[in-house]
């Protein structure tokens, strides 16, 4: 699914060594490899000024060998996937998003319990679909979308929303590697300064 945002891209460009083909993005240089393309799209068909967004992949065996305790969970494709916003995600903007939602629930009549992978509180909305809550100064704030998925929702996956490196980043992580949030985060800003255009 891609998320609209405010983004541009640059056009496609062969670059470097014959074959090597790269995206152009907002100063940044990304291998063709790493853009998420459904079979039968190009990055010329995909991507141009007007795109809003960028959807790319990583391998997880790469991911695996940089977070030594990171769980391959897409044993098909084995990737994970993120996408990419040239601005930066406004703070105060999610903490209005935090209370909009939030607010527009009953917190204090659903069920709270503490999370099995990070130092936050579950809020339930419904049996197996929650918000993982940080609270401070009397406040709530959500830091991630998460659900049950997988065969008899058996799978915990969170959506989480951050910037990074300079950049709006979204990504989502599975069951154990959701507290792997920190070392994924310096994964990706690492990933993203080597393909900074020199």
């Amino acid at each position: 699914m891609r998320f609209l945002a405010f983004l541009a891209v640059s056009l496609v460009s062969s670059c470097g060594e014959a074959g090597s083909n790269y995206v152009e993005f907002s100063g940044l240089k990304i291998p063709a490899s790493n853009i998420l393309l459904a079979p039968s799209d190009t990055s010329e068909e995909v991507f141009d000024e007007k795109s809003v967004d960028i959807a790319l992949v990583v391998s997880e065996d790469e991911v695996k060998a940089t977070i030594p305790g990171f769980s391959v969970e897409n044993r098909q494709t084995r990737h994970s996937s993120f996408v990419l916003y040239r601005e930066l995600f406004d703070p105060s903007d999610r903490k209005s998003v935090s209370e909009r939602t939030l607010s527009g629930l009953a917190v204090e009549e659903l069920r709270r319990a503490p999370d099995k992978y990070l130092p936050l509180d579950r809020v339930y909305r419904t049996p197996g679909v929650w918000l993982l809550v940080s609270s401070g100064d009397g406040l709530d704030r959500v830091e991630a979308r998460c659900r049950n998925s997988g065969l008899g929702g058996r799978s915990e996956s969170c959506s989480f929303t951050r910037n990074i490196n300079g950049y709006g980043v979204r990504f989502n992580l599975k069951n154990n590697n959701i507290s792997l949030i920190a070392e994924f985060e310096e994964f990706l800003a690492e990933k993203i300064e080597s393909w900074k255009s020199d």
